[in-house]
């Protein structure tokens, strides 16, 4: 039992130096920022995950002993139940953040999409308001091509902004 008890803590250590990973609040402030912070936590996930066998080998000694029917049982159940409470917590904490993560890069990739856009819409608005309509007729032929392609990009552009619009609802 003295075997279990070292393991149990070992394991209570191992989850406590873990808890700052999963409740830390930066998030990403841009695009590469969130995306780097989401794959960093994936690899976290990746290692909780990994971690859980030794945990269900702890929480299994326990259960042995229990069945036992040692002399130190509520010793047992007690750090047993502790062990299952703070791992129980410690996956809770980084569902938690895995979520606020999921959100960031979600609202990253719109602010970067729509700053996008707006560049894009910013520099038609520069060539749509130009005064210039052609001193001759080839000139004036190349503009309106011009303008026709402009339209077609309009058209696209106004298919982002449908995409931003339907995104930011999303969001909300």
């Amino acid at each position: 039992w003295h075997q279990f008890i070292f393991d149990a803590d070992s394991e209570l250590n191992w989850i406590q130096e873990h808890i700052p990973a999963a409740t830390a609040t930066e998030y990403g402030k841009n695009l590469v920022d969130a995306q780097n912070m989401h794959a960093k936590h994936k690899k976290f996930a990746q290692e909780l995950s990994g971690h859980q066998p030794m945990i269900d080998k702890v929480v299994a000694t326990g259960e042995n002993l229990l069945l036992a029917k040692h002399f130190a049982r509520d010793e047992i159940a007690d750090k047993k139940q502790e062990v299952k409470e703070a791992w129980r917590d410690l996956l809770a904490k980084s569902a938690g953040r895995k979520d606020a993560l999921d959100l960031n890069l979600r609202k990253q990739k719109f602010m970067s999409e729509a700053t996008d856009v707006e560049g894009m819409i910013s520099e038609k608005l520069q060539v749509v308001s130009s005064a210039d309509y052609g001193r001759e007729e080839n000139a004036a032929e190349k503009l309106l091509a011009k303008h026709k392609t402009m339209e077609t990009d309009l058209r696209a552009c106004e298919a982002l902004v449908k995409n931003l619009r339907d995104q930011s609802s999303k969001l909300m």
